[in-house]
C-alpha cells in the first residue's frame, strides 16, 4: 500500500489532521479500514450508515495522468498531455 496524503484546502496543513496519518502504515499489506481498527486505540474503526458518494472523483497524478472515478467504484484513466 502506498500512502499519499494530499491536502486540497489551501490554508489546511498536514498538522490538521492529527494522529490520523500514524495509524496507516505503507509497510502493512492490510486496507486502510483494519488498520485503523487495529491502531485507534479509542474503539477501533466503527464506520457510520448513510454515506453515500454521489458524483464524480477526479484524481490527477503526476505526468498528467488522470483518473475519473463513479460512485459505484468503476474508473477511467487518461494521460492529458
Amino acid at each position: 500500500m502506498t500512502i499519499q496524503i494530499n491536502i486540497i484546502h489551501p490554508r489546511a496543513h498536514l498538522s490538521d489532521l492529527g494522529l490520523l496519518p500514524s495509524f496507516l502504515n505503507e509497510n502493512d499489506p492490510r486496507p486502510a479500514a483494519e488498520q485503523f481498527n487495529d491502531r485507534y486505540m479509542f474503539g477501533g474503526w466503527h464506520p457510520m450508515a448513510g454515506f453515500k458518494m454521489n458524483d464524480e472523483l477526479i484524481l490527477v497524478y503526476p505526468g498528467d495522468w488522470v483518473a475519473i472515478v463513479q460512485p459505484d467504484k468503476s474508473f477511467e484513466v487518461c494521460r492529458m498531455d
